[in-house]
């Protein structure tokens, strides 16, 4: 009988409640149920959670090292003498070392010693979140030489796939695949019904608009706020704000923002761990959702709110626009800008434009926002495609 093959992902770890580490978590806990493979997960930070059906490792390391430090000992731990699969859902400005250790590593570094001696162990597998591309449409120089360590890549998006087309060598074998949802909790409820989850401070007939990032530079939570000031006075001031986010003070300084646009009587904002299903009441609350990062590689709260039947205005650029079946929604960019050591191109966008899609969108029927959004089903997607993939690399 065939040993199962060791599979070990890198990413941020699967207890937090990230995006990349719930997607991380959904594919390696299917993954799991494989008998093919053996899965085990190397995480940044997060403390574990023994519930979850595969062993975890943990890096907890200085800002700014992606497991240099770990993942020799992690993976020799994990797959012993077997060969196996690394699979990362990172970035490539966060692997590149593993891909290009020569390149990128010191030279007397212990983990490229290690992989001059362990590197025929391992296929290296790549899930990348593309959230920007470089100057003219195509990924940047040092991204490129970092894709071509990967032995096989699979995308976010169409639209990554594409860039990745124009950009690589040889991407015959590269294919991009959405993630999935839990459309069973994310979900339409009344809206009468789900507002009482913000009464006393949202009225009956106010704009609730709903907003949920991290607080990190690519989320644009000034844009936001200057979005929220204009159809706040457009509207008479019934209007009201919900951000869900995880810090109120770290890139962005909310307590600031909510103070230069007065906005103490018509926003709430929340921080806390809230599970899937307050999170479904609180979209069905809204009257629109708006998605301000400059950039989604894939875009949860896109897609939960359009399960939960309210629409979403977003940037048209990267794979969150996809989602997006309706292109009244998307608000088109007025110029250019990059962004960072990887030349990342990010829009500049007018809030203007923003508000104004909002204020047209009206009510949209609830059953119009989830059909745009069925086709991510895991109950499909699993065992349709993503079982398929996985298997196609070793069979």
């Amino acid at each position: 009988m065939r040993q199962p093959v060791p599979i070990l992902f890198l990413s941020d770890a699967p207890d937090l409640p990230t995006g990349l580490a719930r997607i991380s978590r959904d594919l390696a806990i299917r993954l799991s149920g494989e008998p093919t493979f053996r899965v085990g997960f190397l995480g940044l930070h997060g403390t574990g959670n023994r519930s979850l059906p595969f062993p975890q490792y943990h890096i907890q390391e200085e800002s700014g090292l992606w497991g240099e430090t770990t993942l020799d000992r992690a993976w020799d731990d994990f797959a012993g003498n077997e060969k196996g699969i690394i699979f990362t859902i990172w970035d490539v400005s966060r692997t590149s070392w593993l891909a290009r250790p020569q390149q990128w590593l010191p030279p007397k570094a212990r983990i490229k010693e290690w992989l001059a001696e362990r590197r025929s162990s391992f296929s290296l597998w790549g899930y990348f979140p593309t959230d920007a591309v470089g100057p003219g449409g195509r990924f940047t120089t040092l991204a490129v030489d970092a894709y071509q360590g990967y032995d096989r890549r699979l995308w976010y998006s169409k639209g990554a796939l594409e860039a990745a087309q124009r950009s690589l060598p040889d991407t015959r074998s590269d294919a991009w695949l959405p993630h999935g949802l839990d459309l069973s909790v994310f979900k339409p409820t009344p809206m009468g019904e789900a507002r009482k989850v913000f009464h006393p401070r949202v009225g009956e007939h106010d704009f609730l608009l709903g907003a949920v990032a991290t607080n990190q530079p690519r989320k644009d939570f000034g844009l936001l706020f200057e979005t929220a000031y204009i159809l706040r006075e457009a509207l008479g001031g019934q209007f009201h704000l919900w951000l869900h986010t995880d810090l109120e003070v770290r890139y962005w300084n909310v307590h600031a923002l909510i103070a230069d646009y007065k906005m103490e009587r018509h926003c709430t904002i929340t921080t806390h761990e809230a599970p899937d299903g307050e999170m479904a009441l609180r979209y069905s609350a809204c009257n629109a959702t708006m998605a301000p990062g400059l950039g989604e590689g894939f875009g949860y709260p896109i897609v939960e709110s359009l399960a939960c039947g309210t629409p979403v205005a977003h940037v048209r650029y990267a794979g969150g626009a996809e989602l997006i079946h309706n292109q009244e929604w998307l608000v088109n960019p007025i110029g250019w800008r990059l962004e960072g050591q990887h030349n990342a191109q990010r829009p500049f966008v007018k809030p203007q434009d923003f508000a104004e899609v909002l204020l047209k969108m009206g009510d949209q029927p609830a059953e119009d926002c989830r059909a745009m959004t069925t086709h991510l089903s895991w109950e499909r997607l699993w065992p349709a495609v993503w079982r398929k993939w996985f298997l196609g690399g070793v069979t």
